[in-house]
């Protein structure tokens, strides 16, 4: 006797399922404050099983592609959802945009955009740094006008190893900031 039933698809796979079809069609319709917005109020776990299946699926870059275009979004919200949804989606062709965004005149988006290049541990493969990070790394941690860019931008260097970082993290152990000292 053949078994004619069909295997019993979980809650999650339909809901994951159903959220990458939303995701998809606002970043074919460019809608990036929507496809920003959602990435927003998602949790890791759900980003997670999205890139899963997105890369899965072959998918991928017509997600990133939204995202990409959200990075230039007259919105300073939408280019920071956007830029902090890139770290865990980037591919190889946003490292320049991202790097444009550093110059945001909006902390928050130069924060995000600052994290999303110089964070390897969240992509499924580090970014491309054709141009040299460090340098912007430590103009960012000298003087950037928020001191929440600077701590991430120390961080940032704190993790690399290029030896011109160390005389930097000698200078910033006395800086004012105990969390930059940190």
């Amino acid at each position: 006797k053949m078994n004619t039933k069909t295997p019993k698809v979980s809650a999650r796979k339909v809901f994951i399922r159903e959220l990458v079809n939303q995701l998809l069609t606002w970043s074919q319709n460019h809608e990036s404050e929507n496809l920003g917005q959602r990435f927003a109020i998602m949790p890791l776990r759900d980003i997670l099983a999205v890139r899963e299946v997105v890369v899965n699926d072959g998918q991928h870059s017509i997600l990133v592609d939204g995202l990409l275009e959200g990075l230039k979004h007259i919105k300073p919200r939408v280019r920071y959802n956007c830029a902090v949804a890139l770290d865990h989606l980037a591919d190889e062709r946003c490292t320049e945009p991202l790097r444009q965004l550093l110059n945001d005149p909006v902390a928050r988006v130069r924060r995000a955009a600052l994290h999303s290049l110089s964070c390897d541990a969240c992509k499924v493969s580090p970014l491309p740094d054709p141009d040299d990070l460090t340098e912007t790394l430590i103009e960012m941690a000298m003087s950037d006008s928020s001191i929440r860019v600077r701590r991430t931008a120390v961080a940032s260097l704190a993790e690399n190893c290029d030896a011109r970082t160390i005389p930097i993290l000698k200078v910033l152990l006395e800086d004012d900031d105990v969390a930059i000292q940190r």
